[in-house]
């Protein structure tokens, strides 16, 4: 049977080279995932520091940062919604040092530290990693490979003297820095200093940081010369909305629908589910799942759609199912935020690391005391869009 899947579904009037972009990206996007899936599977079952583990520990940072790339180049033709939420550096900086090092090399010292007990910054967490990965490979480079990056989060003072309503990161190595002519420049689209740079890096890391309602410098160290880059952003305080640190609580063997297009990932998926204690009945289509709640005695509690769906949107979908299954929660995967109507509880933007599903998961699990109809319009966050719903 034919895929009738329109890419251009919920994308609004593109033009052709971003709906080629888009069709691209779906296809990157979801290889990204099977390839992080089944990373994370491998890390769960090897033995705990062997090798083995330490292999696929690197083959997961590798589809994480290919995650990124492809984020970026997304990004280059359609700008994605702003998801801001309280992130606690403590555990970020953890992570991103691990994600970065296997591409830094041996030859690379990296620190990290938090001065200030508790530190949060208040911002979009994919944004946070690409900016700090992107100035970290940037210092790789600067230093040919040989040096020491040092990273530090600390409470700063806001511009009308207040003190504590700001976190500065700074990120500073020991290569030669930037001259002081260039460092105005150094921020502009299509401005690099590299034989073969594309000169976007530094620009995307000053439109996130803005974006997310802070800004960034560049200086010299004082002790190694080296070059300071340092972003101001809001600080949040831990408690405050969604912490993304939180560990994601047990599935209490909650039985979960999958509706996952694609052959290759859903199995993939699947695993990774009910290795994390939910009981997943797999389909690969609308017309399934449609099936699957009319016929089945069985209670199903949430569902995951990964779109887009064939012959049906995950919005029209949510409804329907919603209809023979009252309680359900719903998460959408999908290529941008859309506006939901009741269909879908929660959108998880792709591409995704398995991590990220399983804490959305978490939380909306956790989040079902509460009235439905309050978490639907908490947490979908809806978007006016024109044209058809994105899922």
């Amino acid at each position: 049977m034919s895929d009738t899947r329109d890419p251009r579904e919920g994308r609004g009037n593109e033009t052709d080279l971003q709906v080629w972009a888009s069709c691209i990206a779906h296809d990157f996007g979801n290889l990204i995932t099977l390839m992080s899936c089944h990373a994370e599977l491998l890390v769960r079952s090897l033995k705990q520091g062997s090798q083995e583990q330490r292999d696929a520990i690197a083959v997961r940072s590798a589809a994480r940062r290919a995650k990124h790339l492809l984020a970026r180049w997304v990004d280059f033709y359609k700008k994605t919604p702003l998801r801001s939420e309280p992130v606690d550096l403590v555990r970020f900086f953890d992570e991103i040092v691990a994600l970065a090092r296997p591409a830094l090399g041996a030859g690379i010292q990296i620190t990290a530290k938090v001065e200030t007990k508790a530190l949060a910054v208040l911002a979009d967490r994919e944004h946070l990693e690409r900016c700090l990965l992107n100035l970290l490979l940037n210092a790789k480079d600067a230093m040919q490979g040989v040096g020491t990056i040092c990273v530090r989060a600390r409470a700063a003072h806001s511009a009308d003297g207040a003190a504590g309503e700001l976190v500065s990161i700074e990120v500073t190595d020991s290569g030669p820095g930037v001259p002081l002519e260039l460092r105005e420049r150094i921020f502009e689209p299509s401005f690099t200093t590299k034989a073969h740079g594309s000169g976007l890096g530094l620009a995307m890391v000053k439109a996130y940081v803005t974006e997310n309602r802070g800004h960034v410098a560049v200086s010299n160290a004082d002790d190694s010369g080296g070059a300071c880059f340092v972003l101001h952003l809001p600080r949040a305080r831990l408690g405050e909305g969604r912490m993304e640190s939180q560990a994601p609580r047990s599935a209490e063997r909650t039985t979960l629908l999958l509706v996952e297009p694609d052959l290759r990932l859903g199995p993939a998926l699947q695993r990774l589910l009910e290795g994390s204690g939910y009981d997943v009945r797999l389909v690969s289509s609308a017309g399934e799942a449609l099936l699957m709640a009319e016929r089945s005695g069985e209670r199903v509690e949430c569902v995951v759609m990964d779109g887009p769906l064939p012959w049906m949107s995950c919005e029209e979908l949510g409804v329907r199912l919603k209809q023979l299954w009252p309680d359900l929660q719903t998460i959408a995967l999908a290529w941008s935020e859309f506006e939901s109507r009741g269909g879908v509880d929660r959108i998880v933007i792709k591409p995704c690391h398995g991590s990220v599903l399983l804490r959305e998961l978490a939380e909306l699990r956790a989040a079902r005391p509460k009235q439905a109809s309050y978490t639907r319009i908490k947490v979908a966050r809806p978007i006016a869009v024109a044209g058809n719903d994105g899922s």
